[in-house]
């Protein structure tokens, strides 16, 4: 291999060295022909699978996740389910990334998010988490959506290579890209085989632009549309407690300073007690909705810091307050837009907060480290150590005394960069629909 990539390096142009080592060593030709000659060469491989496209009369789009958190939200799946040219349903895949027991859980969970939605939804699992449901099994989708990049804790099945080379592929970011992980975010194989990105900023554009071996070719800008339930203000959301109590989210990150899978942002460990004891300090003037990472559970257990049973136990302590609930999954913008501040070490809520008005007390790991579009939203939240209680306990006062003196910069900074209704002149969730509907037509 190393001999390979010296000579490659030596005579190729360095914008195709990495596509033919991968060629000389690649066993799928399927993906060998779809992809790899085709990023060399341009993107014409794109154009049979969308003639075939516009020769339908219905299209079958997949909405592929593992969670329910990653749900884009449901303006884009009904713009497409109000067209009768499509025909729009959700594949739920188990997610591997922790133990059997929690991504069953979740698998379960995202399975019964969608059916209580009424959404036309699949499972692929068949009888056990290694043996799941084909494409051709799942309704043989034309155009596949995914919401997750990293395809290594995706089955094997639903991995993009393994579909039929007619499939058209497009991939929504299920957060803001602000950690400093280029590789991971910008690119993957994941990413260069997709046939469009429609990314949440200008910012994340840019940044395709800066790391990715086939820059930004496809990559279109379009917004959020996890984000335009805020510009639809939707939410409706029950809290507990009284009925003047200011609303706080407390959401921990999964990362527990581990620096897994190159991520070292929270900080759970320093505070996840006393959070349940603020709570219970401010019963009278304060709400809580405990909002963990998905994949919190699953680290906690792997770290040793809990058993399963204990992690539930603490999920109930949140429950069982007179002004507290958990959240595990599902939708968390109907919480956004009713909170009054929220308390949170991960990474895109940095962004996706300011959707929402809401200030922020951002929790620093010494560890944590971002990219430049994250760096610059983490200048414009309050922000303290993890274990800083002095801090956050003074942030919950200025919450519930209505005073917020870093406002001004939040609706500057999210005006000029975030702002897509603004730039677009419509949701995410209808520019998507109408991208895809023009292409087709």
């Amino acid at each position: 291999m190393m001999y390979i990539k010296r000579i490659a390096k030596k005579y190729l142009p360095k914008s195709v060295q990495k596509f033919v080592v991968w060629i000389l060593y690649s066993r799928d030709v399927s993906l060998l022909y779809r992809h790899r000659i085709a990023i060399i060469k341009g993107e014409k491989i794109w154009d049979k699978p969308i003639k075939e496209l516009k020769k339908k009369t219905k299209i079958k789009i997949g909405f592929v996740l593992g969670s329910a958190s990653y749900w884009a939200g449901d303006l884009l799946f009904d713009y497409f389910a109000n067209d009768n040219r499509f025909e729009p349903f959700v594949i739920v895949i188990p997610f591997f990334c922790g133990t059997n027991e929690t991504i069953q859980a979740e698998y379960e969970r995202t399975l019964s998010f969608f059916r209580e939605k009424r959404i036309p939804v699949i499972g692929t699992v068949k009888n056990e988490l290694n043996r799941n449901r084909t494409w051709k099994e799942c309704g043989e989708p034309d155009i596949v959506y995914y919401a997750n990049p990293h395809m290594i804790s995706f089955p094997i099945e639903w991995r993009p290579e393994k579909l039929p080379a007619n499939i058209v592929t497009f991939y929504i970011p299920y957060g803001f890209l602000l950690a400093d992980l280029a590789q991971a975010q910008f690119n993957q194989e994941f990413h260069h085989m997709c046939w469009r990105i429609f990314c949440e900023s200008k910012v994340s554009k840019e940044l395709f632009v800066k790391y990715s071996d086939i820059g930004d070719r496809n990559v279109v800008f379009s917004g959020y549309p996890k984000m335009d339930a805020f510009y639809e203000n939707t939410g409706n959301y029950k809290w507990k407690g009284a009925v003047n109590a200011k609303k706080f989210i407390y959401s921990p990150h999964h990362s527990l300073c581990m620096k897994e899978n190159g991520l070292a942002h929270s900080t759970f460990k320093s505070n996840y007690k006393y959070m349940i004891e603020l709570a219970k300090k401010y019963s009278e003037t304060t709400s809580w909705v405990f909002r963990p990472h998905p994949f919190l559970e699953k680290a906690c257990i792997k770290d040793g810091m809990f058993t399963e049973d204990e992690w539930h136990d603490y999920v109930d302590s949140w429950n069982n307050l007179p002004n507290g609930k958990a959240q595990i999954s599902g939708d968390y913008t109907t919480v956004f837009q009713t909170c009054d501040g929220i308390i949170n070490d991960s990474v895109s809520y940095l962004a996706e907060i300011l959707y929402a008005h809401r200030p922020m007390l951002y929790l620093r790991s010494e560890e944590a480290t971002f990219n430049d579009f994250g760096k610059s939203l983490e200048e414009i939240h309050y922000k303290c150590a993890g274990d800083d209680y002095k801090a956050i306990e003074e942030f919950i006062k200025m919450v519930i005394k209505e005073e917020d003196p870093m406002k001004e910069d939040r609706e500057i900074y999210f005006d000029e960069n975030l702002n897509y209704m603004k730039s677009n002149g419509m949701t995410a969730s209808c520019y998507i629909y109408k991208y895809i509907k023009k292409i087709i037509n």
